[in-house]
């Protein structure tokens, strides 16, 4: 019925009578960003895009060092995970290669000496976590995990990692630590959620731990408020982000001090400094850009960002 290549076809709806099909047409697009911080992360400058090229690229992570970004980029038939350099003109430089294999997000271990990644063989096969030493090669298996699931790493002085297992039944998130070295797990906290809303990736929630492994920060997507939950016998707060009402992400400022929040609003998207008070400091705006995050270097002077639009129109075959 069509040839097109280079776009994804849904939302299909047919008259009574099956001489008239309407559909939507969409393009997807996902950039890689860089940019300077500057004035204690409440100014960003000197914003560029790394992989120039029309895959979809998300960066995941940074290296010990600050000097290269860890992004995932599917060029042939599976996912794989590079490292490029902030200098302009730089190429990306593939971490894995398996041809049997797709990773899909990365994460910094504690101590620095390893990438926790998560993979799916092609074909039969559960998803899990692996290692892959920091400066490449084969990687090694940790444990199986459920599908696509969200899990962070704190630093070198908290020392752990942390899984989360949506639990829709119970309405909670459950929270696992983990050894990345030893795959040992244990039982950390169990989050309410609101009933009805699930914690899976990429739907109702988005949370993380502070890099020194104090606090989870959990926010309800579109909504104003930051939960924190502690670890450690701190109270519980609740952060409202001043001037703001739509929430789709936020990542830790590597001090556990402030967020990189990414906020919708009448102007498009606008990525936000906020501090624990709840003063936000726009820092970056993309007027048609649907889905995006932010998340600092270790030394605190760069941001990289992950920006996500999607062009769509209205189609319909008559005759057909």
């Amino acid at each position: 019925m069509t040839d097109w290549s280079g776009y994804s076809i849904h939302n299909l709806s047919a008259t009574a009578d099956g001489k008239r099909l309407a559909f939507l047409r969409s393009t997807h697009h996902a950039s890689a960003l860089v940019g300077d911080l500057d004035d204690n992360g409440n100014r960003l400058a000197n914003s560029r895009r790394l992989m120039i090229d029309d895959n979809i690229n998300i960066p995941l992570a940074w290296t010990p060092d600050s000097r290269e970004v860890i992004l995932s980029s599917q060029r042939a038939a599976t996912r794989q995970l590079y490292r490029q350099a902030l200098d302009r003109g730089s190429a990306a430089q593939p971490i894995t290669s398996s041809s049997g294999m797709s990773f899909y997000m990365a994460r910094l271990s504690p101590d620095g000496a390893w990438w926790v990644v998560e993979g799916e063989p092609v074909g039969p096969g559960k998803m899990a976590l692996y290692r892959i030493p920091i400066g490449g090669g084969a990687f090694q298996l940790l444990f199986p995990v459920e599908g696509l699931t969200q899990y962070w790493c704190t630093n070198r002085t908290a020392n752990f990692c942390v899984l989360g297992r949506p639990d829709p039944g119970r309405h909670e998130l459950a929270i696992t630590s983990f050894d990345p070295l030893s795959a040992s797990q244990k039982d950390l906290i169990r989050i309410p959620l609101e009933p009805g809303s699930d914690a899976g990736v990429g739907l109702d929630y988005a949370w993380q731990i502070s890099p020194d492994g104090t606090w989870i920060a959990i926010a309800k997507r579109h909504g104003k408020t930051i939960r924190l939950v502690p670890l450690k016998g701190n109270q519980a707060r609740t952060i409202f982000v001043k001037g703001c009402s739509d929430l789709v992400d936020l990542n830790w400022a590597v001090n556990s001090r402030s967020f990189f929040v990414s906020a919708l609003g009448p102007g498009g998207a606008t990525l936000l400094h906020v501090d624990l008070e709840g003063s936000a400091q726009p820092i970056w705006l993309q007027p048609q850009t649907t889905s995006f995050w932010g998340f600092s270097s270790p030394d605190a002077r760069h941001l990289a960002i992950s920006s996500e639009s999607r062009e769509t129109s209205a189609w319909m075959i008559t005759n057909f």
